[in-house]
């Protein structure tokens, strides 16, 4: 759901599974005034994770900021895998568009990981590389201001807020906030037992790279990268 954050004029764009529903509770425990754009779009807009491109022009002209978070695509696979099982109807009728489409229609019921996996890398290849450009643009042509990550959510969601002026309000909330734990998270086992996530990584190496390197610290649009973090 994209949220609206009206004083700052800043949109905050929810690629689903990097901590969209997170970022949600923790703006709700701050008195910023946040619109949830899906609550009020016209019904040919969709109403889950739409992107930028779905809007109607006149609703992005009072939008100054765009903000975006991603995942590592290690673990952004196994979570979608987790969506897709775990959901009884995963696309509903009354979504004329969602982002997993492709995830969904690959998926049998009981499918274990790797064989939706093995499926995926080979029906459609760096399906995440293409599904974040939807939302962020290409490297070097984006389309979004900001650009966090999941691993770092609480850190870079603050850095966002105090980037947009809203330093007061993070202060004010910001032991509640720290405190959150994940939401939306579904405890699940999974088993690979073959080398399709090393396939993986070879397919997704672009957006590996672009948002977990050490070559993007200090870049205008991606917040540093930990050592750590950038061998994940």
């Amino acid at each position: 759901m994209t949220r609206y954050l009206a004083e700052s004029h800043t949109l905050i764009q929810h690629i689903p599974r990097t901590g969209g529903t997170w970022i949600e509770k923790a703006l709700d425990l701050t008195d910023i005034k946040v619109t949830r754009w899906a609550e009020k779009q016209p019904k040919d807009i969709p109403k889950k994770h739409a992107l930028i491109g779905h809007f109607y022009r006149n609703q992005l002209l009072n939008v100054d900021f765009v903000a975006a978070f991603v995942r590592h695509p290690t673990t952004y696979y196994r979570s979608v895998y987790k969506w897709v099982r775990s959901q009884r109807h995963p696309l509903r009728k009354e979504w004329r568009w969602h982002p997993y489409q492709e995830a969904v229609a690959v998926f049998e019921r009981g499918m274990q990981y790797r064989d939706w996996l093995w499926l995926m890398l080979r029906k459609h290849p760096q399906w995440y590389t293409r599904l974040v450009q939807a939302y962020v643009g290409p490297q070097g042509g984006e389309i979004v201001n900001f650009i966090g990550r999941n691993e770092t959510l609480f850190a870079d969601f603050c850095k966002l807020l105090i980037m947009r002026g809203h330093g007061d309000s993070l202060t004010a909330s910001i032991d509640l906030i720290e405190s959150m734990e994940r939401k939306n998270a579904i405890d699940m086992e999974l088993e690979t037992e073959d080398d399709s996530e090393q396939v993986l990584l070879e397919q997704e190496r672009l957006v590996i790279q672009r948002f977990y390197s050490p070559s993007t610290q200090g870049k205008r649009l991606y917040v540093p990268v930990a050592s750590q973090t950038a061998s994940a």
